[in-house]
This record gives structure tokens, sequence and C-alpha cells, in this order.
């Protein structure tokens, strides 16, 4: 919750943390793009360990086989066969893991960037995103790249007012919210219920 602290004066906040207290409430800061739900992250994981876990199976398997068994020449020619295609399979598996973890490191930075359409913003970063090194999960030096395209040629992409919470932006009548009453709206929370 730290991230409201910017948002809020200090007297709004320090109420709202003591009345969220006791409550379940789980407050992320979405704009930098790092909240993924724990489930879904969890079952990438066990996914991605659970083939992982097939192919070297596989691999023990193969080599087992290989070695305890005497096999006649057609019985060699369909091994042989077996494991060029294995072997094919798993060259596809994890060529598709490799580019899931990069497709997902490259939605991790747009969404950090904040733009107002992702969507453009990965059409004219997709071809770099491509050059660059991918190491450790990231693409190294995307961040930069497309701060620094954000800043020059794709300017249009980055919203023009940033409404702070707690603020009313109204083209017509003046009217305007109080802290409490847009915290307690963007939480959910109906009049009544605090």
């Amino acid at each position: 919750m730290d991230f409201l602290k910017e948002l809020l004066s200090e007297e709004t906040y320090n109420k709202l943390t003591e009345e969220l207290k006791d409550k379940e409430v789980k407050l992320a800061d979405l704009s930098k793009g790092e909240y993924v739900a724990k489930a879904k992250y969890d079952t990438a994981l066990k996914d991605v360990d659970s083939f992982k876990e097939q192919l070297a199976q596989r691999d023990s398997d193969l080599e087992n086989l290989k070695k305890t068994a005497t096999l006649s020449d057609e019985q060699k020619k369909e091994l042989e066969t077996l494991q060029s295609k294995y072997e094919s399979e798993k060259q596809e598996w994890e060529t598709k893991l490799a580019e899931n973890a990069r497709n997902a490191a490259l939605e991790i930075s747009v969404a950090k960037s904040g733009v107002i359409d992702p969507v453009a913003l990965k059409a004219h970063i997709a071809e770099k995103a491509k050059e660059l090194e991918f190491k450790d999960g990231s693409i190294i030096g995307l961040d930069e790249y497309i701060k620094d395209r954000i800043t020059n040629d794709l300017s249009y992409l980055v919203p023009k007012e940033q409404k702070a919470l707690g603020q009313e932006i109204n083209k017509g009548a003046q009217t305007t919210k109080t802290e409490k009453e847009q915290v307690y709206e963007s939480l959910g929370i109906k009049k009544g219920d605090e």
C-alpha cells in the first residue's frame, strides 16, 4: 500500500490503513505490471516443472532401453525413428517454453510502461524485442528502449493527464469528491458499508 502514500495526504493514508488493517483487502499497483495472480503463477510454474520432468523421464527411458534391450534390426530402426521423433518434440517444447517466457517478459515490460495503448506499443517494439538478448526471464535493454521510444516518437501513447487519486477532472461543472470518497469508490466500498 506504500504507493498510496504518494497519492493521498498523510492523514487520509493513515485513516485508510487504520480502517483496512483488520479487513482482508489486497491492493496492488497494477501500473507497474508486476502483479500476476498467485494461482496463475503457481500453475505456470507447475506446468514448466511437469514438462521438464517428462523430458528427463523420456531421456532416461530411452537410455535404459538402449542398454538393456537386444533388438532386431527392425526394432532398432523403430527405436531410432522414435528417438528422432522424440528429439524433434523435445526441441519443439523447449522452443515453445522459451518463446512463452520471452512473450511474458515483453508483456511485463509493456505493462510497466503505463501507455494508453499497449497493443500499439507492442507493434512498434516487436522487431527490436526479438533482436535483444533474453536472459533470466527478462529482455535485456527492452525497458530502456521502450522509455526512449515513448519519450521521443511514441509520446502520443502516454496519457496526457495523469489523474491522481483524490482529484476529479471535469471539463464542465466542477464537482469534486473527497479523497475518502474516491478511495472507497476505487476499492468498491459503498457508502454505508464503511
